[in-house]
């Protein structure tokens, strides 16, 4: 089999900069100025926290977004050995094909409280794995590993992929996920 290689989206990835940053923002000038912000619904106190919320979620999104766009790597490769997934935050290294038995795609819904809707985010590829102990145990770092952890429970594998960073549209990432797994099945 040759080697596939997709490449990071440069142009994705600078989108959501600048949307991450708005929402660095946003959550700055609400620690700042909590009682000038038109959400006048909720508290200053309630405020300077969402805000301070918003700054540190959005703030380590910025920095992970940064560290994809001058990397150099390429975001997915797929390969006789298995799925190499460098596309997002969270890189477990070679996904190996004896160690994927399936593959799920979910489409994570965020509830609107206020609202009392939800509103869709993404699509995501869920590559089930016999052995979710291995790849969770190969990060290092704390805060992913509980998030391999939630998504273990949540999802039934740590192990997601995206294409939000990826030069390709999710409907042929999963068509080419899925047909790389069936051809190793047979």
């Amino acid at each position: 089999m040759t080697e596939i290689k997709i490449p990071l989206s440069k142009t994705k990835l600078v989108l959501m900069l600048f949307g991450g940053l708005a929402f660095v923002f946003g959550g700055v000038w609400m620690i700042i100025k909590p009682d000038n912000s038109s959400y006048i619904r909720h508290s200053n106190d309630f405020l300077f926290f969402m805000g301070l919320a918003s700054v540190l979620f959005f703030g380590l999104g910025v920095f992970f977004i940064l560290r994809k766009i001058f990397s150099e790597k390429v975001g997915l490769i797929i390969n006789d050995e298995g799925i190499f997934d460098n596309s997002n935050a969270i890189c477990v290294g070679l996904i190996e094909w004896q160690d994927i038995s399936g593959i799920d795609t979910i489409k994570v819904e965020v509830p609107v409280y206020d609202l009392g809707i939800d509103v869709s985010s993404q699509k995501m590829i869920i590559l089930k794995t016999n052995k979710p102990e291995k790849y969770i145990e190969r990060q290092k770092n704390i805060i992913l590993k509980e998030t391999l952890e939630y998504n273990n429970q949540e999802y039934g594998s740590p192990l997601t992929i995206i294409s939000t960073g990826l030069k390709i549209k999710f409907s042929e990432l999963e068509q080419l996920i899925r047909r790389e797994i069936n051809n190793r099945k047979k």
